[in-house]
């Protein structure tokens, strides 16, 4: 997604751009997922400029979306969003405890890469930013 690339760049006005042209084109389909998946990238876009309050609120309701509708890989990318976001805004406790509990939640469901995410993260210093880009 160019919005990931974008942010990975560090260029979030561009992110945002590239975010509100696909909302446009996602409006006009039911793929959930997809619309669920952009929306993670714009709560890490809205991290990434401070905005870390509403980012957090996004993840949390992206996150019990898809867990109703049965997204595994999109409610644990949802619970990496937050726990990165945690971690790098200063609540690093929660976020490690919150990535923690991830990375064995994803291995025993299969997403292998999510988990290797969490636990990569895991590893950086406390201050470290958001991740920018997929995990899958």
């Amino acid at each position: 997604m160019l919005a990931r690339a974008h942010l990975a760049q560090g260029q979030l006005n561009e992110a945002r751009k590239a975010i509100a042209q696909a909302s446009v084109l996602l409006a006009r389909t039911e793929f959930r997922q997809a619309r669920l998946e952009l929306r993670i990238v714009e709560s890490r876009v809205d991290a990434a400029s401070g905005r870390i309050a509403p980012a957090m609120q996004a993840v949390e309701s992206i996150r019990r979306e898809a867990a109703q509708v049965g997204l595994a890989g999109v409610e644990l990318e949802a619970r990496l969003a937050s726990g990165e976001i945690e971690a790098a805004s200063g609540a690093g406790v929660a976020g490690r405890e919150r990535l923690e509990s991830l990375r064995a939640d994803a291995s025993a469901k299969g997403f292998l890469l999510i988990a290797r995410n969490a636990g990569r993260r895991l590893q950086q210093r406390p201050a470290a930013t958001v991740s920018k880009g997929p995990s899958r």
